[in-house]
């Protein structure tokens, strides 16, 4: 399951919910589809952030190339909400892409987006896996059975209350 960051705050959480994305900035690298691997992506990393901590570099072009070539179709993915204390959760739906219509965040994937997770339903061990500040990163196997079975239970849930809701109407 990949944690994607809605940026600065999760600001950009309603944005990625509602167009049903995830979306990394980076955008001075320009569109990522002219890459061919990772080491084309460092050497971009490099020549644009050319006054950059050689730490800092290797983070960006570790997690650009992430984002480009790891993420794969239904591949689970989250985002968070600090304001709400709530994760988004979803499954990759295509290719990488660059939208040049968006602003800002223009490093896209679309999403199909199944629900909401409360942090505080987490088990502490998950809440720290989630709580790493890296924009992208892979949260683990652990962290994915727990937090796509939440998702489920409300999902049953709901089902089942609208059910009644239904059969008692």
């Amino acid at each position: 399951m990949w944690m994607v960051r809605a940026g600065e705050h999760g600001r950009l959480f309603e944005d990625f919910k509602q167009h049903s994305i995830v979306a990394i900035d980076w955008d001075e690298l320009g569109e990522l589809t002219n890459f061919r691997d990772a080491d084309e992506v460092r050497r971009k990393v490099e020549d644009t952030y050319k006054d950059a901590k050689p730490g800092l570099k290797a983070m960006a072009a570790s997690q650009v190339s992430r984002f480009r070539f790891d993420f794969k179709e239904n591949d689970y993915v989250v985002t968070y909400s600090p304001k709400s204390r709530k994760y988004l959760v979803g499954t990759i739906k295509g290719p990488y892409y660059y939208d040049v219509n968006r602003k800002e965040y223009r490093n896209v994937r679309k999403t199909e987006w199944k629900g909401t997770v409360s942090r505080d339903d987490l088990s502490s061990s998950t809440r720290n896996t989630l709580g790493a500040i890296s924009t992208i990163f892979d949260a683990g196997k652990d962290a994915e059975k727990e937090v796509v079975g939440l998702l489920k239970d409300i999902l049953v849930g709901i089902a089942c209350l609208d059910w009644d809701v239904e059969n008692t109407a």
